[in-house]
């Protein structure tokens, strides 16, 4: 009876315990976003995104960033000062920058951090003294972790 009892609890909790981790997100990411914006009212865009790997097994070979009413000039990807090609898609007023990462980064826990920049001359209206500025809104929750700093002249 001991025994009997002591494999249902095995299956029980081995059971739980792998679904559990089946439904764990694959990766946790996070962003740093700096607009800075010149006299000229064009924004240079700093975006810092870290990865982090959940699972041991899985890990990101590329990265989508869509971005709508926007239109992006001069886009540069780095890590680690490696230069990250990059292809861009246009649909409509939206644009889609994709990433494809040269080298992997595996193993859970382990980070990849990289820099997006790219110029905006059209998120800045000037009247006077008064700037109006825009921030785009980030398409789909692509992030868990989103901090924006906005710098003006």
């Amino acid at each position: 009876m001991r025994k009997k009892i002591l494999v249902i609890l095995f299956f029980f909790f081995n059971f739980f315990i792998k679904v559990d981790s089946l439904y764990a997100k694959e990766f946790t990411t996070s962003a740093n976003l700096e607009y800075k914006v010149d006299e000229l009212g064009i924004v240079n865009v700093t975006n810092t995104i870290s990865i982090k790997n959940n699972k041991s097994e899985k890990f990101a070979g590329s990265f989508i960033l869509n971005l709508k009413n926007v239109d992006p000039q001069d886009i540069q990807a780095f890590e680690k000062a490696i230069k990250i090609p990059i292809r861009v898609n246009k649909e409509n007023d939206t644009f889609q920058l994709i990433l494809d990462f040269p080298e992997k980064v595996v193993g859970k826990d382990n980070l990849r951090t990289f820099v997006l920049t790219y110029q905006e001359k059209n998120l800045v209206s000037r009247i006077g003294e008064i700037w109006e500025i825009s921030i785009p809104k980030i398409l789909d929750n692509t992030f868990d972790n989103y901090n924006l700093t906005l710098s003006i002249p």
